[in-house]
This record gives C-alpha cells, structure tokens and sequence, in this order.
C-alpha cells in the first residue's frame, strides 16, 4: 500500500442511526480548556479490542504531550501533579490527564466492563475500544464514536506449498482482467458460513482447482485427518474467539458465524490453542498459530498450507501475519469481488468489507468526554488554535492525530457532521432502541429499632443526590443528615459519579435525635432532583415516615474503682464502681406509655440485685427493687407513677448488687412519649 493513497482523509463511509439531539446530550458535557489552579489529574482507562489498542496507545501518548496548564514552580512543588497556576484557553489537555490502555481482551469483552461499571469484580473502564458497531447484546445508552475505518480483507498463507496463492473469483468477469488473490462475497460466505467450499479443488485459480470436484455428502469423519491432506485438499478455516470486534463484523459480512465450518474437535481448548494444538479458534489479528503449524502430513500439505482466516488491514500493515514480532512476507490479504482494501476503496467504500472503529463511551465524566467524545473531545474535535470554542486543537496536534491513524494502518474521518450537531473528525452511532427512557423509581426503608440509617434504594444507578434532593426532617425542618452512596457493588463512591451513579443511598441521622418526633426520610426527583444517567427525571418524589427509635442501648464493662462516662447518640450514662470485679450491665432505651415506665435491662456476667431510682421530668422521685438473672433478658415496669403529661427529660439511677457482693451506680437519660 503506498503511503500517498493512505494519507487522503475521508468524510463519509459510515451510515449513522441518529437519536435526538435531548437523548444524547446525556452524555454530559466536556469542561473548558481552562483548568484552575489547584486541579488534579486524573488516569482514564481503555479497555477491548486488539485491533486498536496499539493506534489507542499512540494517541494516548499525543493527548500526554499536549499543551495543558502549569505543574511546576519555585518553592514548594505539589507532589500530586496538580495544577500550579490556571491553564489558559489554547490548552488540549488542560489538567495534563493520562490515558491507559488495559491489554486486548476484545471488543464485545470491553463493552461488557463499561456497561457493568459499579458491579463486585469489575475494574474500572472509562471508556471501551471496539472494531465492530452495537451488539445485540450491548447495554443501553452506549456511545460509539468512530474515529477511524479499517478494512478486513481474507488473508491466506501463499509460500510453500500452498495451492491458494493465485486464487480467482468464480465466474470469471465477463470482460476486463481475473485477477488473482482474489474471491468473491460468495465464495468466502461458502467456505466460512456455509460450509459448501470445503477444498481448494473448489476453487479456482489453486493449484489443485478441479471444476469437476463435488465434496462427499456428508463429509466422512476423517476429511480433515492430515493424513488425507493429498487427497482431500481441505481449506483449513481458522477464526477468532468469540467476544472480538473483527470477528462479529466479519459475521455479518459473511451472512454467519465463521467458525460454522470448523469441525468441533478443532474447537476445543483454549482459543489461543495453548490448551489444544489443533484448535482452529484463535486470537484476532494473530496468526502466529497458523504459521506456527507447518509440519508437511499428507501430500506434503502443512496445516498452514491450507489455512484461510481474516485479518484487519490496519494491524495487518502493522505486523503482517507476524510470528514472534516477525513480518513474514509469505502471507497476503486478498481482494474481495476483485478490490483490494486500500485508502481509496476504503473511504469511497467500494471495498466491501469496511468498517468503522470506535470509542465506545456511556456515561462519561468529563475528563472521559474530554478524550472520546464525538465533538469536542480531543481525538475528535476540528482545529480551534485560540481555544474561543472552549476546546482548543492546533493544526500541528491535528496533524499529528490524522499521521498517528495512518501509521497504524488505518484511514481517518475527514472534518464533517459528527452526528450530535457539530463539525469534527469523529461520526457518532447510536441507536434509538438502545435509548433509556425509563424513569427511575425509590424505595424507602424503615430505620430498624436502636438504629439512625434510613436506606434508599433506587431501581438503576441515579445521580443528583444531594442535601435538596434526599434527606431526613421533621415536619419541613430539615435535620442534620450524613448522605452516603452506594454503587451497584455497596461500595462508596462520590454521589454525582457520572460513570457508576448510586444504586444506594444512606441517611444517618448526625445530631441528637428529638425522641417525641416523627421523622420523614425523602429522595425528590424533578427537575433539579434526581435523575438516572441518561437524564431520566425520577417520576415524582419518594417520602417514608418513622417514629425516632434511634438511640441504641447504653453497654458498659467496668473493672477497676472509677467513674466512666459513656457516649450513647443524644444521651450520656454514667457508670460508677467502687470494686475491682468485673461487671457489664444493659441497660435500653426507656419508653413509656400511659402512666406505665418501660426499662430493659440484662445483667451480662452476673445475677444483680438491686434498686433503680427514677428522678422524673416533673421532678417526682419513684424507685422500685428489682432483680436480674445472668445473662438473660429483663425489663423493669413500674405502673402507675408517671403523671398524667409528664414528658422530657426522665433520669433512671441504678443501685445493683451483682451476686458477688459489689455493688455499682448507672445512670440512664432519654426523653419520654407518654
């Protein structure tokens, strides 16, 4: 391919499925090219396909040495890489962010991280790469931002003694020239879907071609046996594991799964055929297992002799066919329908087997935005040298984007209508049955007994919580609250997180509680309220009542002479012992109902004996003997001495005797609902 056809850009080839420009506002805006002082960076991550991870990784290293805000100075230096001054308005990476690409895993595999963000065993993805367009798998709400276009010719091994090398397209043209390396859509669809080419006799232009061959039917068990290699001539189809891009886009081209045709003895085993030396299922864009099989059996054929697979032309270009970073000149990609994959029959599409490669984003944060997004981010976004857009991008780094996708082997977007109503070098896909448009809902649950946590939980991760938006108070005052949320694993996370959101959120009642009122826990949707990631408002707004329960009991262990003071949420109990023997007492929360006082007591270690005093909001003084068995459960009652309306402050003092003869005082505060 020469290198003049490879450096044309290229403003069409992709058929975009355009949602509403509403919908896809939801993913969030990129922030301008100022940073302020003080901002830190932030590392992004990539993860999926092979194809692209190396073209990812040489824009990531652009996107590090762009211009971005000032991170030294005299004195003392930030040892965070924060900014130490604000960024101006030409800076492309204002915060001077870094990019990570994890290693190839697949496209499918890659989208399957970024829509389970938040799940127990997920790592963190920002964004995913994938060779290949929606899945029918993929989650909702998935962003696919192509930025470059790949071709995915056949490819086939022509040294020794293979009889593809000069391969035609069967019928033969009418008129103009048959030239060779070449099948049609048909045949290729024969051999990997169809499984109606099964031998190079079939086909014509081989060295073995025979037009009056006619497979067996059925094929016998033993067709592919090496050993009948000489007769049989069989075309060895190879194809990559399930879960990459290049093998789902070559699916579709082919009319079926491409490893159809694969005897299911050679699909056995790991697909990178560690596990199984025979196995025909292997990694994309390597065909270092094919090569690597070249041990003449029958006819003198080698497994690699007769091998046909399908290799993405960029990472082909970049590495032909290689073997232990080997180029091996002995294989070729072929032309399809008599085209051959280049620059020109890529952008004008004429070369059937063309595709789109994208970056794949969902609910990005901004600085993920500011990478991959369709307009404005920085692999994307048309030259501004003055930043006046809020989105600088000089020719010089635009150049060397466009230079970075053509050393790779691929061809970049000319400027054009990116899709979501601006101008760059990237085209957006969405789908609009791939759109979430349902609201989220809440749920509220009870604060248990002794507890001070009301828990939200809402059907999909929201964002928008906030002291307006959820809350506990009394009446409409509102009381102080700790907000804490809870991704899809329970785990903490800031509550605006715009990639995972809250699935959870907690209220904890911080100061002390009012024992006579009634608390209203509530998560408000609304326009400034909550909403789920897509932009879905809340559908109305949620509220739960609970009476205050929210002092736990008072546990106390004494074992020396001393007077111990104990923090109980709103209360204080004071424990004094004049022994060294060890106690422990529990005393509960008093109630009361009517004119009858409620105290649950245990005497952990020890049988007590003894008497509680009550000093009375009213300022009236009752006391009543009690005794309490180790261990077990007791609650004092005493009727009839609570006047009519007393309410506030009640104060219990304890006087027990454990059974061995010590002897210590508690006291025990809470207000009463009589």
């Amino acid at each position: 391919m020469r290198l003049d056809t490879r450096r044309r850009l290229y403003g069409g080839g992709l058929a975009l499925a355009l949602a509403s420009g509403a919908a896809l506002a939801s993913g969030g805006a990129a922030f301008a090219a100022a940073a302020p002082a003080g901002a830190t960076p932030v590392t992004l991550n990539g993860s999926g396909s092979d194809t692209t991870v190396n073209l990812m990784r040489s824009l990531d290293s652009i996107y590090a040495q762009a211009p971005g805000c000032p991170v030294v100075q005299a004195g003392a230096q930030p040892q965070n890489g924060a900014c130490t001054a604000a960024g101006t308005a030409t800076d492309e990476n204002p915060k001077h962010d870094n990019v990570n690409q994890y290693f190839e895993v697949g496209s499918g595999n890659g989208k399957a991280e970024l829509c389970n963000q938040g799940q127990a065993g997920v790592r963190n993805v920002d964004f995913a790469r994938s060779s290949s367009g929606y899945g029918n798998g993929d989650c909702n709400d998935l962003k696919f931002v192509a930025y470059a276009q790949d071709a995915i010719p056949w490819w086939h091994f022509v040294g020794g003694q293979s009889p593809s090398g000069n391969v035609q397209q069967d019928p033969p043209p009418t008129t103009g020239p048959d030239p060779t390396n070449n099948l049609g859509q048909n045949q290729l669809k024969g051999i990997f879907a169809q499984c109606t080419i099964v031998s190079w006799k079939q086909v014509r232009g081989s060295t073995v071609y025979d037009p009056a061959y006619r497979p067996p039917s059925p094929l016998p068990a033993d067709f592919y046996n090496p050993t009948n290699f000489g007769t049989n001539v069989p075309i060895l189809v190879f194809a990559a594991q399930t879960g990459s891009g290049t093998r789902s886009t070559f699916d579709g081209f082919v009319g079926g799964a491409s490893d159809t045709c694969i005897p299911a003895a050679n699909k056995q085993g790991n697909f990178n055929a560690s596990s199984n030396a025979n196995s025909r299922l292997i990694f994309e864009n390597d065909a270092t297992p094919i090569l690597n099989q070249s041990t003449p059996a029958g006819g003198g054929y080698s497994v690699r002799d007769l091998a046909i697979f399908y290799y993405s032309l960029g990472r082909y270009t970049q590495n032909p066919a290689s073997a232990g970073g080997q180029a091996d000149p002995s294989s070729k990609e072929g032309a399809v329908d008599r085209v051959t994959a280049d620059g020109t029959t890529i952008g004008d599409n004429t070369f059937p087997y063309t595709r789109s490669l994208y970056n794949v984003y969902r609910y990005g944060t901004p600085e993920t935005l500011n990478y991959v997004k369709e307009d404005t981010g920085f692999i994307c976004r048309p030259v501004d040298a003055t930043g006046a857009s809020g989105f600088a991008m000089s020719q010089a780094t635009r150049d060397r984007i466009n230079a970075a996708i053509l050393a790779q082997g691929f061809f970049p977007f000319g400027l054009g209508a990116s899709g979501s109503g601006g101008r760059s070098f990237c085209r957006l896909l969405t789908r609009a049955d791939k759109l979430d448009t349902t609201a989220p809902t809440a749920s509220i649950a009870g604060i248990p007994s002794g507890q001070r946590t009301a828990t939200i939980t809402f059907s999909e991760p929201v964002v928008g919580v906030s002291p307006a938006s959820v809350g506990l108070r009394i009446g409409d005052t509102a009381q102080p609250t700790t907000i804490t949320c809870l991704d899809l694993s329970g785990r903490a996370l800031p509550c605006n997180d715009p990639a995972k959101g809250a699935k959870t959120v907690l209220l904890t009642l911080t100061g002390d509680p009012q024992q006579d009122a009634t608390y209203t826990a509530f998560a408000n949707g609304g326009a400034s309220g909550i909403r789920d990631r897509a932009g879905n408002q809340q559908s109305g707004n949620a509220s739960a009542d609970f009476p205050s329960p929210f002092v736990a009991p008072a546990t106390v262990t004494v074992t020396r002479t001393e007077t111990v003071t104990v923090q109980v949420p709103g209360q204080n109990t004071t424990i004094q012992v004049p022994t060294t023997a060890p106690a422990t007492i529990v005393v509960g929360q008093i109630t009361g109902s009517g004119k009858t006082l409620r105290i649950p007591v245990v005497c952990v270690n020890k049988t007590c004996t003894g008497v509680v005093t009550l000093k009375l909001g009213t300022g009236k003084t009752v006391s009543k003997k009690f005794t309490v068995g180790a261990g077990s459960n007791s609650t004092i009652v005493i009727v009839g001495i609570l006047p009519k309306g007393a309410k506030g402050k009640t104060q219990a003092t304890f006087n027990v005797r454990p059974d061995s003869g010590q002897t210590f005082f508690g006291k025990r505060s809470g207000g009463l609902k009589i």
